[in-house]
């Protein structure tokens, strides 16, 4: 059992039955948001934007191991750094998981509070899709029983995904937005979804 927490530029994994601490180094400015997804033992975690050589640096993700961190293995075993030039600015402050583990929601502070579909193990930005203007508070998936064997019966980027916030509460199938988000030129960052598809995509 560990617990995973921000300090600063610096992520700590305590582990509860050892009284010890690991540490993820690698972000360059303060972590505002981490994830983790227990049966896979993945952890994500987000910083603010950055300046770097005199200029400002988008914000980025990081998504590595718990045992990783541990044993003091470097970012070689870490996906990352996650960058969407698409639009995320300032910071990233939310992050989940979907059940599989095999997708990364994000929600940014840009101006429309963007939430990102990520394939974190390809580094790749599935979809992004405007929330609203007034800040997001909360992101979670289904856990669908919370059990891995149940989640891995779940087609790949599975997921009923739930945004609250100030007013606003919607549900999303990340499954058919990650789909609808990918389009032709499979492995580009696709822009905002039309306003048709991402009525289609999301759940009644």
């Amino acid at each position: 059992p560990v617990i995973v927490y921000p300090a600063a530029a610096v992520v700590v994994v305590y582990n509860q039955r050892t009284h010890t601490q690991a540490f993820f180094r690698e972000h360059t400015d303060d972590v505002l948001g981490v994830a983790v997804h227990a049966e896979r033992g993945l952890v994500a975690s987000s910083q603010k934007s950055y300046r770097e050589k005199g200029r400002t640096r988008k914000p980025t993700i990081w998504v590595w191991h718990v045992d990783d961190a541990a044993a003091g293995r470097n970012a070689s075993s870490a996906s990352g750094p996650l960058v969407f030039t698409g639009c995320h600015q300032r910071f990233y402050s939310i992050l989940c998981f979907n059940p599989r583990g095999d997708l990364l929601c994000s929600v940014g502070a840009d101006d429309d509070n963007t939430l990102v579909l990520w394939d974190w193990e390809k580094g790749v930005a599935l979809c992004h899709v405007p929330t609203q203007k007034e800040r997001i508070f909360a992101a979670r998936c289904d856990p669908f029983g919370g059990s891995a064997a149940a989640a891995a019966s779940l087609p790949p980027f599975a997921g009923r995904l739930v945004l609250a916030g100030k007013g606003f509460v919607r549900l999303y199938s990340t499954e058919e937005l990650a789909a609808a988000g990918l389009g032709e030129r499979r492995g580009d960052t696709r822009l905002a979804l039309p306003g048709r598809e991402r009525a289609v995509a999301q759940l009644a």
